[in-house]
């Protein structure tokens, strides 16, 4: 086997690895985020509960607000934000590392 096939088998091994990092890191700050809406609902009246279903940017900054503000010093929003960041590192270095994102350098 020669060394550049060695070099494109390792690349995509181990974009493959960073790929699975990725995708596991983005489903489990969905289950964070699900565990948010979860202890802020625990604190408000059956009325005013934030539904499951459908995120978009308006909920979120609701369930962050009354996350914060039921728990000032909860743990969940940094894990969850810690967890988006690491999401997006792995795919982008999984990317380049497919050969999706040539870098000029």
């Amino acid at each position: 086997m020669s060394s550049l096939t060695l070099v494109i088998t390792n690349r995509l091994i181990i974009g493959a690895l960073l790929f699975a990092v990725a995708t596991t890191c983005a489903f489990s700050s969905t289950f964070v985020l699900l565990a948010m809406i979860g202890e802020v609902n625990r604190k408000l009246p059956d009325s005013e509960q934030i539904g499951y279903a459908g995120p978009y940017f308006g909920k979120y900054k609701l369930i962050r607000h009354s996350y914060r503000r039921f728990y000032p010093n909860g743990h969940l929003e940094h894990i969850y934000w810690a967890l988006g960041v690491s999401t997006f590192v792995f795919g982008f270095a999984a990317a380049v590392l497919f050969g999706i994102i040539d870098l000029p350098f």
